[in-house]
């Protein structure tokens, strides 16, 4: 699947150095005053959901930020993507397909071979052909980005989040906007 527009990768930012670092090479690209915001980084899958018309229509892994592997029958076993939104439009939703750690434990419990990691168990699952093995997996995707949306333009995060939560996609459980500088 070749995305609408190119998917990147999240930084992590661990400590205050490099959190500074960063944002001196974002005021270098930045043309005005631009919104901040601090937000949970989880460690999964990166995932597009593609709705048109308000129906989930294609799921996609990142890839290489411009071609993923179509996983749009493993996302419609997944409870937290919906099959359908309010939103009418053409829209490309990226978010991170993961796996709870509470979840592994429980899964480990009764699984004739234990999973390792959750963020393994997470990938294997959507990436495999079985979506039997994904639906079994309890997997869940929490929505951070619009990637593309035709007709409309969001000034900041927050309004990303806001369409994303008005849309009934799950998102980011610690989000805040921060002072730069």
């Amino acid at each position: 699947y070749t995305h609408k527009s190119r998917l990147y990768s999240l930084d992590k930012v661990t400590d205050r150095d490099s959190l500074l670092d960063w944002e001196r090479r974002a005021e270098k690209f930045a043309d005005s005053d631009f919104e901040c915001t601090v937000e949970m980084k989880y460690d999964g899958l990166s995932l597009i959901m593609t709705y048109d018309g308000g129906r989930l229509i294609r799921g996609a892994t990142r890839g290489d930020g411009v071609t993923g592997e179509d996983v749009t029958e493993q996302l419609k076993t997944i409870k937290t993507v919906p099959l359908s939104i309010g939103y009418k439009g053409y829209v490309e939703v990226q978010g991170e397909g993961m796996m709870r750690l509470s979840v592994l434990k429980k899964y480990n419990e009764t699984a004739a071979d234990p999973l390792e990691n959750a963020r393994n168990a997470a990938a294997g699952a959507i990436r495999n052909l079985n979506t039997s093995v994904t639906a079994k997996r309890n997997l869940a995707v929490i929505a951070y980005n619009i990637n593309y949306i035709e007709g409309r333009e969001f000034k900041t995060q927050s309004d990303i989040l806001e369409f994303l939560k008005d849309n009934k996609l799950l998102t980011v459980a610690y989000f805040k906007n921060v002072t730069c500088a």
